[in-house]
């Protein structure tokens, strides 16, 4: 894959996933990292920019979450997808809300988030 350093601000790029065969023309993720948390907001900053850009407009830059939260926002979904499997349930409807982040049952929460840090 696509790896890349930038010595002068310490910014390491690498492409992300398998290269495909298929029809499928998409751009892989571009993983970037960088060592400062000021150059971090200046990118996230200015990429708010690309979207005014016609040629950049379909390009989006998100900061990643930290993987203790990202464990446990998948943990939530995960339980979501079993819950809705499991065969005792049926007749009930289970929600996971990714925006209040917890999981509904018939519209109560049965659990929500609870990182551990």
């Amino acid at each position: 894959g696509f790896e890349e350093t930038d010595e002068k601000l310490n910014i390491h790029m690498k492409r992300l996933g398998k290269i495909r065969d298929d029809l499928d023309d998409r751009p892989r993720p571009l993983l970037v990292e960088v060592e400062s948390d000021e150059i971090q907001k200046e990118i996230l900053m200015k990429a708010r920019n690309l979207m005014y850009d016609d040629d950049c407009s379909n390009i989006f830059i998100k900061k990643d979450v930290h993987f203790t939260v990202r464990r446990e926002l998948n943990r939530l979904k995960r339980r979501e997808i079993d819950e809705n499997e499991n065969p005792m349930n049926v007749g009930f409807v289970f929600k996971f809300d990714w925006k209040d982040r917890v999981l509904r049952k018939n519209g109560t929460i049965i659990d929500r988030f609870n990182p551990s840090f």
